[in-house]
């Protein structure tokens, strides 16, 4: 970026939303406690900040106050490396969601066999919770990939709750649906074809993430409710699935969940082509989608029903006003289906891998129905390779502006 741009950006006035008011009176008064507490003698020397500290602290609280010139730059310090790369995230949205609670700072620590475990940001809406985790003092060998061998999630002391997780590994899905690393360049493999990851951040940190959702896909379960997060055993894998254990301890974590439960919510009543299903009802987020479909009797099955049969129309994708196209948009939780008996139903919930400006969003996009069979692991493989347009995939939904 152009040192010209760059002033332009920092001396463009920004509206400062009413939460980061709240956190910038916040750090004042925490800065205004720090310093009594070191001018009085009884504080031990090793529990004081250091000047410098205090400094940055006034410094971030006064660029968060008034009419400031520092853009949307200061939000980008409440993200996690990962988060903000596998969203595609821009500095302007960051500060919309941390605005509007949808995204928050956690900042706890917890401290075991020397390995320092930070539970750094949450991101949560009406049904999913994207969490970072810092991991520090954990020393991985190269070439390896780490793991964890036990993870325990409850939500407000329920344990019925559908998670998936890793450490992130630099690879994020470009805007045109392949792997690249997080900065935007081509994967890179080793002189023995194997690919690189990149679990190792800068700083020699490491990053956990997990997703969660409530098993039975309860509207709003998650918001303002108290999350339990306990860690068991760093280590490594082996082969992929041997866990091989390097550090033996345990990482507690407990807060409460703060997010947002605005979505952009569509009635309608729109039959998807031929296929005799007709579209009643879409929620969308910044971080998911839900669609509720009539379907004919009987004549759908769905994945966990049988091994093989028709698949419904799905929502798959959408088409942005600027004309961009995004399908497969699920992450690692993918696409949550379900079809309540005797409902006539087909409700397609899932979390997204990107950050979408909801009323920017001007098409639904639902995979046309075909057969398919459960027994043949390469049919779906084979889809994803194969040359189409937009219409023979799929159903284009307009939606209303």
């Amino acid at each position: 970026m152009r040192q010209e741009h760059i002033i332009k950006i920092l001396q463009e006035p920004v509206d400062i939303p009413d939460i980061v008011q709240e956190r910038a009176q916040e750090a004042f008064a925490a800065i205004h406690q720090e310093t009594q507490r070191q001018n009085r003698p009884e504080v031990p020397a090793g529990r004081r900040k250091s000047k410098k500290r205090l400094w940055l602290a006034a410094a971030a609280a006064a660029a968060l106050v008034g009419t400031v010139s520092v853009g949307a730059a200061v939000y980008q310090r409440w993200w996690s490396k990962g988060l903000e790369e596998t969203f595609h995230v821009s500095e302007e949205q960051m500060q919309e969601m941390d605005g509007n609670g949808t995204s928050s700072a956690i900042n706890q620590a917890v401290t075991d066999q020397g390995v320092t475990i930070t539970a750094v940001q949450s991101i949560v809406d009406n049904y999913y919770a994207h969490l970072a985790f810092k991991v520090e003092g954990f020393d991985l060998p190269e070439g390896a990939e780490p793991a964890m061998e036990k993870i325990e999630v409850t939500v407000d002391g329920e344990d019925k709750i559908n998670w998936s997780g890793g450490f992130y590994n630099g690879i994020v899905r470009g805007t045109d649906g392949k792997n690249v690393y997080g900065n935007g360049n081509p994967l890179a493999y080793t002189e023995d074809g194997r690919l690189i990851e990149k679990y190792i951040q800068e700083d020699g940190s490491l990053e956990f993430n997990l997703i969660l959702n409530h098993y039975k896909l309860e509207k709003g379960f998650l918001l303002d409710k108290p999350i339990h997060v306990k860690f068991s055993n760093l280590g490594i894998y082996e082969k992929k699935t041997d866990f091989t254990p390097i550090t033996e301890g345990v990482w507690e974590f407990e807060w409460t969940l703060q997010g947002s439960d605005k979505m952009r919510e569509c009635k309608m009543d729109i039959p998807l082509g031929e296929s005799g299903a007709i579209l009643k009802e879409v929620e969308i987020s910044p971080i998911s989608m839900r669609a509720v479909t009539e379907i004919p009797d009987g004549k759908y099955l769905i994945y966990g029903s049988a091994e093989k049969g028709v698949r419904p129309p799905c929502l798959n994708g959408v088409i942005m006003k600027d004309g961009t196209v995004y399908v497969d948009l699920y992450p690692g939780m993918g696409g949550s289906e379900g079809m309540p008996e005797g409902s006539g139903q087909h409700i397609v919930e899932c979390a997204l891998d990107r950050i979408l400006d909801v009323n920017q969003v001007e098409s639904l996009l639902f995979t046309k129905e075909k057969e398919f069979d459960l027994t043949d692991v390469s049919q779906d493989v084979q889809e994803n390779f194969t040359e189409s347009s937009l219409e023979e995939r799929f159903y284009v939904v307009p939606l209303e502006s």
